[in-house]
């Protein structure tokens, strides 16, 4: 190994390490709030940082220096959220889901779920709060908040928001996991659920491996794959990963960008990158890079690749094949189908994972939600369903 190998690596542990402390530092004395009553918002990426957190918004989290620009340009941090404090000790079986991937695990439903259990909650990774899934209100509004720490419109006016009453409903987009936390509380796995959500918009598998991957003349940089490593130091800074009473998992839920890209580099029927094995290598050194931190729990990995994008077919067979393929064992972990089943409504299921709920139940053909065309779907309800699914089946 060369002597700039070396002192990259070095470089590169040491603020590995500053990280963590940093993370440590901010955690203790953490709090779990039961009610927020201002406003808790995150932007989608635009513009130039106001907050810019080590590991999470770096441009390249192996360059310290270099980090500036973010991936949640206007981040508002919900500091000043007030309710009914609590000791975040856990005590009944709870499960602290990971999710992390692209658009439709992050805020870009054009509806929100609102839980029915005070048990649904997310650990909002930028403040280290834990809070429940639940309403909140801004300047008169009821909202409902997003769960932080992935990328999504929240608080941008009446973008492709629902009316009520006539009036535009602010902060209207979200996930489908109310859905998930509420089927897995309803249905007595768990008594908690806890979301720590990392996802980012738009970003392909090569964006969350660990390290350089190469395909032909193009090399692609991990820039993602530290949100992941964030998000497991908070999970033991929290005190989580020794307590008996949590159950940890992850939710990788990305496929999109890949079945574009496969599709735009090639001619139909489409051979392009990456390919089946391409995204099944890639994949293999994020689970890698997670266990090599100390990452426990199973993997739940949906098929999904189906977009509004223009593209050869749709979906993709090429990615559903890779998504279908890591299945099994990777890196000692267990990595399951991540969306199976009854989707509970409209006769849908799963049997191809997120890619059988069809555009009537995607607002804009990509993300779920309540199309106009279609105002009696719910894609939102489907995903949740179907993703509940599958951790029912092997829950962690």
């Amino acid at each position: 190994m060369s002597v700039r190998k070396v002192i990259i690596a070095l470089g590169f542990l040491l603020a590995a390490l500053v990280s963590a402390y940093g993370i440590g530092g901010r955690l203790s004395g953490r709090a779990c709030y039961t009610t927020c009553t201002t406003a808790i918002s995150e932007y989608q990426p635009m513009g130039n940082p106001t907050v810019v957190t080590y590991g999470l918004d770096c441009v390249d989290p192996e360059q310290p220096t270099a980090c500036t620009g973010s991936y949640n340009g206007s981040y508002t941090r919900p500091s000043t959220c007030s309710g009914v404090a609590s000791t975040c000790s856990i005590t009944t079986k709870t499960l602290v889901l990971i999710v992390l991937g692209q658009s439709l695990s992050a805020n870009y439903t054009n509806t929100r779920y609102l839980p029915i259990n005070s048990g649904v909650q997310f650990l909002d990774p930028y403040n280290s709060t834990v809070y429940q899934l639940n309403t909140a209100a801004n300047s008169g509004n009821t909202i409902y908040a997003p769960v932080l720490g992935a990328s999504g419109y929240s608080s941008l006016g009446s973008f492709n928001c629902p009316s009520t009453s006539g009036s535009p409903t602010l902060y209207c987009q979200g996930s489908f996991l109310g859905v998930v936390g509420d089927r897995l509380i309803n249905d007595s796995v768990y008594s908690r659920v806890i979301f720590v959500n990392v996802a980012i918009g738009s970003s392909a598998v090569n964006d969350w491996a660990a390290g350089i991957t190469t395909y032909g003349s193009h090399s692609f940089s991990g820039l993602l794959n530290n949100r992941l490593k964030v998000a497991w130091a908070e999970i033991v800074a929290a005190g989580w990963t020794t307590n008996p009473n949590v159950h940890i998992g992850v939710l990788y839920s990305q496929g999109e960008q890949d079945a574009i890209t496969y599709c735009n580099g090639s001619s139909c029927p489409g051979t392009g990158v990456p390919s089946t094995a391409q995204w099944e290598a890639a994949f293999d050194t994020i689970v890698a890079s997670y266990v090599g931190m100390g990452g426990t729990g199973s993997w739940f990995v949906p098929v999904e690749t189906i977009s509004n994008t223009p593209c050869c077919t749709n979906p993709i067979a090429a990615i559903q094949a890779a998504q279908s393929g890591v299945v099994g064992t990777v890196s000692g972990l267990n990595v399951y189908p991540g969306a199976i089943g009854s989707a509970g409504g409209g006769g849908v299921v799963c049997s191809t994972g997120l890619d059988s709920i069809n555009a009537t139940y995607r607002w804009d053909g990509t993300h779920m939600g309540i199309p106009n065309a279609y105002p009696g779907n719910n894609g939102t309800v489907l995903a949740g369903n179907c993703v509940a699914n599958a951790i029912e089946a092997h829950p962690p």
